[in-house]
């Protein structure tokens, strides 16, 4: 039997596109639209009957949405969301994880996605990843582009600019605010707004918007390494500092660490490097391959079918998570947007 109070939750949110059972409630997923989000924008997709009064909803909610007295409390509170298309929401109609913690906690999730991103340019949005002028720049006094070369702390970011800008811009060189941009394989910056001439030396940083608004009790969510294709263990070690690193440059010990979910023959380590992920973080890190892979659909009152568990047998997700080989569907992003909110709950970042 279905938890109809789970059934109602997910009825509410009607984040059930992607889900094959005939008996699910179904929408056309023609009523949203994708809406990627950029900088610190919530995604503001209307998705109808999204409860806001927590009187409507029944107190019993295994996973269901914070207090109206608790919302009011985790308002004050961000949830930083860096990493890959996972967190950008790429194949979820509109639904992302961080917009199902802001709906289901009342805190300020903010979406730092980059598509097709590596850890290397996730880590420099997010400032931890120092980028460092290597020639001297003069920044002209109107809008006009001029070029610059920086090198990154730890390595290539050879992906940086491709897709998204989330949390990067606007930048800030020496004391202008400007926005960083690439054609092929060369960057510009331009300022926003004329002003004086400013000559800028080599080893100066480019800071990233994201860093503009760093607060001391930000909580940090990182779900990065999936484009990393990762091989053997001193590759896992590499990104586990990499991590650290962008942990430490928060300012707190408030961070969570998301599991690697897709698996293949490029990637064939994803196992091990979850393993180790798990050994190093603890009770910071959520496995949501295994959790998704085990116990969601049961815990959402929807028994897999004959494909999902082909899947399993074959070490994949269940398809009726996922809405192409590496992407979750609207789902999959409402279950990692839940996972996230009950381990804030867990580790007392959130009430």
């Amino acid at each position: 039997m279905k938890n109809p109070v789970v059934l109602l939750l997910l009825t509410t949110l009607m984040i059930l596109s992607g889900c094959k059972n005939s008996s699910a409630p179904q929408f056309d997923s023609a009523q949203i639209t994708e809406s990627p989000v950029e900088e610190d924008h919530i995604n503001d997709t209307e998705i109808p009957a999204v409860p806001t009064d927590s009187s409507s909803i029944s107190p019993n909610i295994t996973y269901g949405i914070a207090s109206d007295e608790d919302r009011l409390l985790n308002s004050e509170i961000r949830v930083i969301c860096y990493g890959t298309s996972m967190v950008y929401g790429t194949g979820g109609g509109g639904v992302t994880m961080s917009d199902v913690i802001k709906r289901i906690s009342g805190a300020d999730a903010i979406n730092y996605g980059g598509y097709a991103e590596n850890t290397n340019c996730i880590a420099a949005r997010s400032g931890a990843n120092k980028l460092t002028l290597t020639s001297d720049v003069t920044i002209p006094p109107d809008e006009t582009p001029v070029e610059i070369y920086f090198e990154s702390e730890f390595g290539q970011v050879d992906l940086l600019l491709i897709n998204t800008d989330s949390g990067l811009n606007p930048v800030k060189i020496g004391d202008i605010t400007g926005k960083l941009t690439r054609e092929d394989d060369h960057f510009y910056f331009t300022r926003l707004e004329p002003g004086d001439e400013e000559h800028v030396s080599a080893s100066d940083i480019i800071i990233p918007y994201s860093v503009s608004r760093m607060q001391n009790t930000d909580i940090i969510v990182i779900w990065a390494s999936g484009n990393d294709y990762i091989q053997n263990s001193e590759e896992t070690n590499l990104l586990i500092e990499k991590m650290d690193k962008m942990i430490a440059f928060n300012g707190n010990d408030k961070y969570i660490i998301i599991s690697k979910t897709n698996k293949g023959d490029d990637i064939p380590e994803t196992d091990e490097i979850n393993k180790s992920l798990k050994e190093h973080y603890g009770n910071h890190f959520i496995d949501l391959r295994e959790y998704l892979m085990s116990q969601a659909s049961s815990d959402l009152g929807y028994p897999l079918d004959e494909d999902d568990m082909i899947d399993i047998s074959e070490g994949l997700v269940p398809r009726c998570f996922r809405a192409d080989n590496e992407h979750g569907n609207s789902l999959y992003y409402f279950v990692a947007g839940q996972q996230v909110y009950k381990k804030c709950q867990e580790l007392g970042y959130l009430k």
